[in-house]
């Protein structure tokens, strides 16, 4: 090329006319540098917005396992009391549905959330948690009267 930077290093047009002149590219060891920073903030940026939906996803996970095992103890104690069952509250079926969902709720791994029998535990849990809700019925485990405050369904749980 006879000693000559090509156009696009030294920022002319080329010989192409109408065309602004490009501006020169840097051609230091700063520029991987400079790409470098910008992938490390990216990065940065990334895990900061991870960790904010991990942990908005952990608390909701969180939640609805309380959820469940304070259901479950409700029904449990609600159980215990009834004796015999009959009328609105649950027999001796319901408190033994209602004590799986609370063995349950307790073995479900909160502390390592990527333990890979966590979405096992709790699919076993949500469908143990129907069965305990089926066994105690409509009244109890449906959130009877519906009324509470204005919006939401006021203290109904629903699954």
């Amino acid at each position: 090329m006879g000693g000559k930077a090509p156009h696009w290093v030294r920022g002319g047009a080329g010989g192409r006319e109408g065309h602004p002149a490009a501006p020169a590219l840097p051609l230091t060891l700063s520029s991987p540098l400079h790409i470098s920073h910008r992938h490390s903030t990216g990065r940065a940026a990334g895990f900061a917005d991870g960790r904010a939906a991990g942990r908005e996803h952990g608390f909701a996970i969180g939640a609805e396992v309380g959820a469940a095992a304070g259901a479950a103890a409700v029904w449990a104690v609600l159980a215990a009391a009834a004796g015999g069952g009959g009328g609105p509250v649950p027999g001796p079926r319901a408190g033994r549905a209602a004590g799986a969902v609370l063995d349950l709720a307790a073995a479900v791994p909160l502390a390592d959330p990527q333990d890979g029998r966590l979405t096992d535990a709790l699919d076993a849990l949500r469908a143990k948690l129907k069965a305990a809700a089926a066994a105690v019925g409509p009244g109890l485990a449906g959130g009877a009267g519906g009324g509470g405050g204005g919006g939401g369904g006021g203290g109904r749980l629903d699954f």
